[in-house]
């Protein structure tokens, strides 16, 4: 499916074999379109001897769970045109604030702008994430948070592979000749490449903080099951003494004041200061 958002960019979605002869038509290269259309591909920089220039950028992934895929612009001089293997939300917002009357030339490093912007979103949920997960750990006796803060953290490792592949594709960009970017667009490249930097360091101090995370929340797991245990272990004691009177007391054999009318009500009374005098002693030593 090809999609034109602006006059000098066309935006292409797993496009099939009539709409890849469009692109050829436009100037894009056949190679270029089946690199692009594969989500594991490295991000790098790629010149073709017809003047179009291959930028392939790692960029995040809603459809796969947080984690990133692969978006390739192709940079013609009078057009820009991007490919993906699959609908990506970031270049939905990213059309909606474009403006008509920006040149070719500068809707690349705009386009690396709101890369860059899209991983500290995709950063901040994942924190926002983390957060309710604690929250929930606190009391929890299950595995299913722990599990969850393992998914966060495989999605930062995810990440920040990214981030760092595209620090490097950006620096190679900024001092790329070919492209021949005016002084503008390198600013522009020059910002974008100080929210990358921001987010690679901000995804290294979250995977370190979750890693120290995973590991005590693990040991509160533990702690509160043994807790539990631990009061169950108390009142199962406390129960035992009266149920263990009462089947002495219900055996057929003559136990001492058994004929007198109160001896029940007394043998009651007693069992039951029993238990609590030991409820008592079990929550002085904080075993209840």
């Amino acid at each position: 499916m090809l999609i034109s958002h602006h006059p000098r960019w066309v935006h292409a979605v797993a496009p099939d074999a009539a709409e890849q002869a469009d692109l050829q038509a436009r100037g894009v290269p056949p190679d270029f379109v089946r690199h692009a259309l594969d989500v594991d591909e490295v991000a790098r920089i790629e010149h073709a001897p017809s003047g179009a220039t291959l930028i392939v950028l790692r960029v995040p992934d809603g459809e796969a769970g947080g984690r990133s895929t692969s978006l390739s612009v192709i940079v013609r001089p009078e057009l820009v045109v991007t490919v993906a293997s699959h609908r990506l939300e970031l270049l939905e917002s990213f059309s909606a604030r474009l403006a008509e009357d920006l040149p070719a030339a500068g809707l690349l490093p705009e386009l690396v702008h709101a890369v860059s912007a899209a991983f500290l979103v995709r950063l901040d949920r994942i924190d926002q994430a983390v957060e309710r997960l604690e929250e929930s750990l606190r009391t929890s006796l299950r595995n299913q948070e722990v599990l969850g803060l393992l998914d966060c953290q495989k999605t930062l490792v995810h990440l920040e592979r990214a981030l760092a592949a595209n620090q490097i594709l950006l620096e190679r960009l900024r001092d790329d000749t070919t492209l021949a970017l005016d002084a503008p667009a390198r600013r522009r490249l020059d910002e974008a490449l100080i929210e990358l930097r921001q987010a690679i360091q901000m995804t290294t101090i979250s995977a370190e903080i979750l890693a120290t995370m995973m590991d005590a929340f693990a040991s509160i797991i533990s702690n509160n099951l043994n807790h539990v245990m631990k009061t169950m272990a108390a009142l199962t004691i406390i129960v035992s003494i009266p149920t263990m009177v009462a089947g002495l007391w219900g055996m057929n054999v003559p136990i001492p004041g058994g004929h007198v009318p109160w001896a029940f009500a007394a043998l009651v009374s007693g069992l039951m200061a029993c238990s609590v005098v030991i409820a008592i002693l079990f929550r002085r030593r904080r075993w209840l």
